[in-house]
């Protein structure tokens, strides 16, 4: 960018009035810029004079180049704006009635998995077993309005640290004859009939057979026990009780014979203690409550797949081959487990039934702190477009000068009116269309005898008289060059 395209430019060597031809010379090495605020008011001239008339593409070109770039970084920016979540909504759900038919259930450990996993999603309440069993991948939520499940029940939930214990060594599986100190922290009324009651082990154990110290590295004794007959109850019970607990032996000794040996350890004791009430007895398409059959339902809840439970059989195996802390179900889990067998068990039959349930569905959200960003950010764009527009209408009004070189141009223009008539009025153009208009008129550098640099505007209707008798303060004032 050079000054001749604002007006034509010569140098005027100090030694005499003659006005010899040279070519353009750059703006920046005769722009009046002495400061760094005068450099960037020069800097924003030429920004304006490019792009005056080209701005709508300027605009254009920098939104496509944003936007390019957005569309790059779309999945960087979509995974930390845009959020997963679910909102519970009505739906048309299939699932099946239970019956009172079954007294046991086995080979189900898939079924029991996603029951267990259906229970935990829909918040079911523990103290409830299910007359209707929906879909296990239905996404259902438990609303009690939507319920109105036959057996209710009453729950304590107990934790005993580090208890006292002693096994002995028999072929008996009660709790009586192998860890009667159990009795302490266990409901009165199961320690009564040492038949109402089932017993399942998970552990890993070293083979005496083969080092002649053969023991126990962890076993979990799991106990369940009821207030029926282990051969079932009838349907017309109105009330029925269900317990169970666990207990953590840690290497304790095995004999040959595949028996504990007879040790005092420590453990600790989760115990769950339940009364069902049938709300309505008689009733065909409710839960099985009297239960029995205890030694069932207890391989059934200790044969848990680790994958849902982490607990149980093969997850205490392998924490114990990996000499790592084996982790004991708590009661409420236990009880969740027994829940799951009891509806697994009593919907083996298939009795279809559609029901409208609270279903948990999943929709995308955008986050709210990217969403108030945003709207802010186009709030302020619009902002600072409506100022900029006002801002520029009311300079535009005033054709006020931006820069010390509009200045320049602005004495130009004085000077062309004094030169063609006194009394006559110019109207006030932009610099750059007047410059266009007057290519005629000429910038000319010049010195004094004491090196002072001056700068005066001609026209080639001036004479050289009558150029040097203007004032050349009014004209142009001294170019400062920079120290």
């Amino acid at each position: 960018m050079t000054i001749s395209s604002i007006v034509a430019l010569r140098r005027v060597p100090p030694s005499g009035p003659s006005l010899p031809h040279q070519p353009p010379v750059s703006l920046w090495s005769i722009s009046p810029t002495t400061t760094v605020k005068e450099v960037f008011e020069l800097r924003s001239t030429l920004a304006r004079n490019l792009l005056r008339g080209e701005i709508f593409y300027t605009l254009t070109s920098l939104a496509c180049i944003v936007v390019a770039l957005i569309s790059a970084a779309s999945t960087s920016i979509a995974n930390r704006t845009i959020d997963s979540n679910t909102v519970p909504r009505s739906a048309l759900v299939s699932g099946r009635l239970v019956t009172s038919e079954h007294n046991s259930l086995s080979g189900a450990t898939v079924e029991l998995a996603a029951r267990v996993q259906a229970l935990d999603h829909a918040n079911a309440p523990l103290e409830q077993l299910l007359d209707y069993v929906p879909d296990d991948t239905s996404g259902w939520i438990f609303v009690g309005q939507e319920w109105n499940n036959t057996w209710q029940g009453r729950c304590s939930y107990h934790f005993y640290p580090a208890v006292d214990l002693h096994v002995y060594s028999t072929n008996s599986s009660s709790f009586q004859d192998e860890i009667p100190l159990l009795s302490t922290v266990l409901p009165k009324w199961a320690t009564v009939d040492p038949t109402r009651q089932g017993t399942d082990y998970s552990g890993f154990y070293q083979d005496p057979d083969k080092n002649g110290t053969g023991a126990h590295r962890d076993n979990i004794n799991t106990y369940v026990f009821g207030s029926v007959p282990d051969t079932g109850g009838f349907r017309d019970f109105t009330s029925i009780n269900i317990s169970l607990a666990n207990v953590l032996l840690h290497h304790v000794g095995l004999t040959s014979s595949g028996m504990f040996q007879e040790t005092s350890f420590k453990s600790d004791v989760h115990v769950v203690e339940c009364t069902f009430n049938n709300t309505v007895p008689g009733f065909v398409d409710q839960a099985y409550g009297p239960t029995g059959y205890y030694g069932n339902a207890v391989a059934n809840i200790a044969e848990s797949p680790k994958q849902t439970f982490k607990m149980y059989k093969r997850s205490v195996v392998e924490a114990s081959i990996a000499e790592q802390p084996v982790v004991q179900p708590t009661a409420k889990q236990m009880l969740r487990y027994w829940q799951a067998f009891m509806s697994v068990k009593d919907a083996q039959y298939p009795h279809p039934k559609q029901r409208t349930l609270t279903v948990s569905q999943p929709v995308v959200q955008i986050r709210l702190s990217v969403l108030i960003v945003t709207i802010g950010m186009m709030l302020l764009a619009i902002c600072v477009a409506l100022s900029m527009m006002a801002w520029d209408g009311y300079t535009r009004s005033l054709r006020i000068p931006a820069s010390q070189l509009d200045w320049a141009v602005l004495a130009a223009c004085e000077h062309r009116r004094m030169v063609d008539n006194w009394g006559s009025s110019i109207p006030a153009v932009s610099p750059a269309v007047f410059a266009t208009q007057h290519r005629d008129m000429e910038l000319m550098v010049s010195h004094t005898a004491d090196g002072r640099p001056l700068v005066r505007i001609v026209s080639p209707r001036e004479g050289p008289e009558q150029s040097s008798g203007v004032k050349e303060e009014a004209l142009s004032p001294p170019v400062h060059t920079p120290q």
